[in-house]
C-alpha cells in the first residue's frame, strides 16, 4: 500500500528490504537527557532514485539532536544507475483467497520417478514453478471490489428472497423505521436465513451421498480442507460429515491389506536410509515455511512471499518430495531463483539447508 501511494505522488521507498522499516536511537546528551531519534521510511522523488548510490542515518547531524526524527544523507551519483523492479509492480494486488481456491487444481505432484534422475528432478521442479507463477499471475487485478462467487446450493428462489430483504432495508430507511417494515423485514430474512440452511443441508447429503470409494471421499475431503473458508457446508456439523465421508466401517479386503503393507515397507524403506540422504518431512516444513523471508532482490519470474506459503500449506507433500530430491542429489537447479529463502533446520545429522 506504501509503494502504491509513493508511486502515485511521484516517490519511491529506498528503505533496505533486509531491515525494518523504523530504525531508533537512544542518546545521552550533555545536560544527562536522552533522546530518541527514529525514522520510519526514506523516499526520494523518482526523477533522483536511479542516482541515488547510498544514503544512511546521520546521527551526528544537529538536526538529529534537536528534531524527534534523524536527518538522512543521501550520496548522490554522477552515472545513472539502472534500477531493479518488482517484475509485479503496477499488474495490480495478488487476491490471496482465489489464488488459495485455485493452486490445488493447477500444482503437479511431485511423480516418484523425477527424484531418480537430476534432469528430471529439474524439469519437475520447473513445472511446478511455472504453474505457481502462473495462478499468481491468474490472480492478479486491479479491482478491490470483487464480487463473492455464487455458492453452489444457491438457487433463483433464494436469489429473489435476497432482493427482498434488500429492498425491505432501503425501505425501512425511507419510512423512518416504521414498525411495520421492520417487522416485515424480519420475516423476510428470517425466511432467508431458513432457505439457505435447508438447501446447503440438502446439497450437503447429496453431494456426500454420491461418494461410493474410499478415494472419491478422501478427493472431496481434499477440495473441502483446501478451501480458505472453515467449511464449505457451514450448516452440516462435524458428526453429519464423519458420517457421511465413512457411513460404517469397513474390514480391508485383500487388495487394501496388500496396499498398505506396501506402504509400511516404504516406510521402512525410509528410515533405513543413511542420515545425509533423509527425507524432508511435513512438520519439518511447515515449521519452516512460517519463517519464509523476502530476500533483497527478486528474479524477473519470482512470486510474493504469500503465494509461496499459501502453497506450501496447501500441497506441502510436494515441496517435501522435491527438496528431498535437492538433498539427494547436493545441488540446485542453476535456472531456481534466490529470491525467497527457505531454512530447513539442522535435523538427521544434517546441515542447514537453504
Amino acid at each position: 500500500v506504501l509503494e502504491d501511494w509513493a508511486e502515485k505522488n511521484g516517490l519511491h521507498v529506498i528503505n533496505d528490504c533486509e531491515s525494518p522499516p523504523t530504525f531508533r536511537s537512544h542518546r545521552t546528551c550533555s545536560d544527562g537527557s536522552i533522546i530518541t531519534s527514529h525514522i520510519d521510511v526514506t523516499m526520494c522523488s523518482v526523477d533522483l532514485v536511479e542516482r541515488v548510490a547510498d544514503w544512511q542515518v546521520d546521527w551526528d547531524d544537529p538536526s538529529s539532536a534537536v528534531s524527534d526524527h534523524a536527518a538522512v544523507k543521501v550520496a548522490i551519483s554522477l552515472r545513472l544507475i539502472a534500477r531493479q523492479e518488482p517484475p509485479w509492480r503496477g499488474k495490480g494486488r495478488l487476491n490471496e483467497d482465489r489464488f488459495a481456491e485455485r493452486i490445488c487444481s493447477v500444482l503437479p505432484q511431485w511423480h516418484p520417478s523425477w527424484k531418480d534422475e537430476w534432469a528430471a528432478t529439474v524439469r519437475g521442479t520447473a513445472s511446478i514453478c511455472e504453474a505457481i507463477a502462473q495462478c499468481v499471475e491468474d490472480c492478479r487485478g486491479r479491482s478491490r471490489k470483487l464480487k463473492a462467487p455464487r455458492p453452489v446450493w444457491w438457487t433463483p428462489e433464494i436469489g429473489d428472497l435476497e432482493r427482498k430483504v434488500s429492498w425491505l432495508r432501503k425501505r425501512v430507511q425511507r419510512t423512518n423505521n416504521s414498525t411495520e417494515t421492520r417487522a416485515e423485514l424480519r420475516e423476510a430474512s428470517r425466511a432467508l436465513r431458513r432457505a439457505k440452511r435447508a438447501r446447503a443441508k440438502e446439497h450437503a447429503r447429496r453431494e456426500l451421498a454420491s461418494l461410493e470409494s474410499p478415494t472419491a471421499a478422501f478427493e472431496y475431503h481434499r477440495k473441502w480442507r483446501a478451501a480458505r473458508r472453515p467449511a464449505i457446508h457451514p450448516y452440516l456439523s462435524a458428526e453429519e460429515l464423519a458420517k457421511g465421508l465413512f457411513p460404517m466401517e469397513e474390514p480391508d479386503s485383500s487388495e487394501q491389506a496388500d496396499m498398505r503393507k506396501g506402504m509400511a515397507d516404504v516406510i521402512r524403506g525410509l528410515k533405513q536410509l543413511p542420515p545425509e540422504v533423509e527425507p524432508v518431512s511435513r512438520a519439518e516444513l511447515l515449521a519452516s515455511a512460517k519463517e519464509v523471508r523476502a530476500s533483497s532482490c527478486p528474479g524477473t519470474d519470482s512470486v510474493p512471499v504469500s503465494a509461496m506459503q499459501l502453497t506450501i500449506e496447501r500441497e506441502p507433500q510436494v515441496f517435501c518430495e522435491m527438496f528431498t530430491a535437492f538433498l539427494q542429489h547436493r545441488q540446485l537447479p542453476s535456472d531456481l531463483k534466490s529470491g525467497y529463502v527457505i531454512t530447513l533446520p539442522k535435523g538427521h545429522d544434517r546441515p542447514a539447508w537453504e
